[in-house]
């Protein structure tokens, strides 16, 4: 009688780039990488391999350039500030001013490097999740509370900065190329914008300082602010207004009014409402439109997302 023998599954090591593409995709550390690459290093190559495969994924896209193009390359960046709340440290400042219960913070998210000759324009690389967390790194951060004058000295002391800017000098194949900097402050949300251009009221367009009362005035012509439309039309919200907005046109559908005024309507207004969060519920399981501690409400992008998968999965069963 013949021993059985098992067969043992045999591993095959990573690449340097599979290796790279499990360290960017997973956002490790290197001593994270390492403490992973300990468990079993026959699949995981060291580091310091991948920290080289890394500059030859960047000579790889420089590499790519002829010699015309050398001096018209571009690097679109995005830049933007927000300040957020957050629970003080038991660890004392040096500064007994200081206060760690608020945090303002410029960052920055490079969008496109692209070639700009007379003839054409070509991208050489374009960041695949604009509005990830994966490529955004912190410019300066700040313990303050965001007050109007902070977002306004925070705006000047960033244009300022990128008035400033040198191009970037790369060695590659073809010899020494310069890369532009064209760095657009459209990483804001409508705070932001509505302090560095003196709005005062949130009903307000911070482009032309109207409100929705005058919009539908076409005898009365808007004036834009040529300085407001640095900011761009930010989408960042967009889904989660307009979630908001159906909402708030459902609450009000017993009146047919955009406004409550009397008691009355606002009772209708509130029972309307009870009603409509308690069937959300009862039917998704979401919980919606309602105060969450320390910051807004329950209307978030994961509400939304959530509440997109529900729908697509009742879509699918009614098919």
């Amino acid at each position: 009688m013949k021993a059985s023998k098992k067969k043992t599954k045999e591993f095959v090591k990573h690449s340097p780039a599979e290796a790279l593409i499990l360290f960017v995709n997973m956002g490790l550390t290197k001593k994270q990488y390492d403490i992973l690459r300990e468990s079993n290093p026959n699949i995981y190559p060291c580091y310091s391999i991948i920290k080289e495969a890394k500059k030859m994924c960047r000579r790889e896209v420089f590499d790519h350039f002829v010699q015309n193009e050398i001096g018209h390359i571009e690097l679109i960046t995005k830049w933007g500030c927000d300040a957020s709340q957050q629970s003080q440290f038991q660890q004392k400042f040096n500064d007994v001013t200081s206060d760690d219960s608020n945090i303002f913070q410029s960052s920055m998210v490079p969008l496109r490097l692209q070639v700009n000759t007379d003839n054409y324009t070509k991208i050489m690389w374009q960041n695949p999740t604009p509005s990830s967390v994966r490529f955004c790194r912190p410019i300066r951060i700040r313990f303050l509370h965001e007050t109007v004058d902070v977002t306004k000295e925070e705006i000047n002391y960033m244009e300022n900065q990128v008035k400033n800017l040198r191009k970037t000098e790369v060695q590659t194949c073809n010899g020494v190329i310069q890369v532009k900097h064209t760095m657009i402050p459209t990483m804001v949300d409508g705070k932001v914008c509505n302090s560095s251009t003196n709005t005062s009221s949130t009903m307000k367009c911070y482009i032309c300082g109207k409100t929705s009362k005058i919009f539908n005035d076409f005898q009365n012509k808007n004036v834009e602010n040529p300085e407001a439309l640095r900011f761009g039309l930010s989408i960042l919200h967009a889904r989660i207004r307009l979630f908001d907005t159906l909402l708030h046109i459902a609450y009000k559908l017993p009146l047919k009014k955009w406004q409550a005024r009397t008691p009355e309507e606002k009772l209708i207004v509130k029972k309307t409402k009870q009603k409509i969060q308690r069937e959300f519920k009862d039917r998704t399981r979401l919980i919606i439109d309602m105060p969450k501690a320390g910051f807004g409400n329950l209307n978030s992008g994961n509400t939304l997302d959530d509440f997109s998968v529900i729908m697509k999965q009742l879509q699918i069963s009614q098919v």
